[in-house]
């Protein structure tokens, strides 16, 4: 009985982050601002097979005799994957620089929580294609761009939304 409600509980979860998608775009966006400068990245097809995979797991959590914990964690694990998923294609179903945030790489950063970008104060070579971001609430990180074209747009256009970001 316990096997039951774990499972109908994770298709719910499940189905809840499925359902949800176009609520959370358009808070995501509205949250955002208007858009300045498009990006674009490309959705892998791995993601087709975890939105297949996942409910498949958690029905053999009813077909094999594994321990209660056992279950808890396969469920957990492929209700965390759906999540990650969902977040990841957010992301970059709308990744670009908005006037208030900037969504690219599986992250929704909010212009006013960058700190610094410190890499522009040292860098030389125009191939860079990583920017380093230091943010008040997720501390230094890095996010990759296909080209350093695209880079170089994405921080011009940081820099004019926050002039504060330029280096001395």
């Amino acid at each position: 009985m316990i096997t039951i409600a774990l499972c109908v509980a994770s298709y719910v979860l499940y189905a809840a982050l499925l359902l949800t998608f176009p609520l959370r775009l358009k808070n995501m966006q509205n949250s955002a601002g208007k858009l300045v400068l498009s990006l674009k990245q490309k959705t892998s097809k791995s993601y087709i097979a975890i939105f297949v995979i996942a409910p498949v797991i958690i029905t053999l959590i009813l077909l094999l005799s594994f321990p209660l914990t056992t279950q808890i964690v396969i469920c957990a694990c492929s209700v965390l994957a759906v999540h990650i998923v969902v977040k990841e294609l957010l992301s970059r179903k709308i990744a670009g620089v908005y006037e208030n945030a900037l969504i690219f790489d599986g992250k929704h950063i909010l212009l006013s929580d960058i700190l610094s970008l410190p890499t522009l104060a040292y860098e030389e070579d125009a191939s860079v294609c990583t920017l380093k971001i230091v943010t008040k609430q997720e501390g230094e990180f890095f996010i990759t761009f296909a080209t350093s074209e695209e880079r170089q747009n994405t921080v011009q256009c940081l820099l004019s939304l926050n002039p504060a970001l330029k280096p001395e």
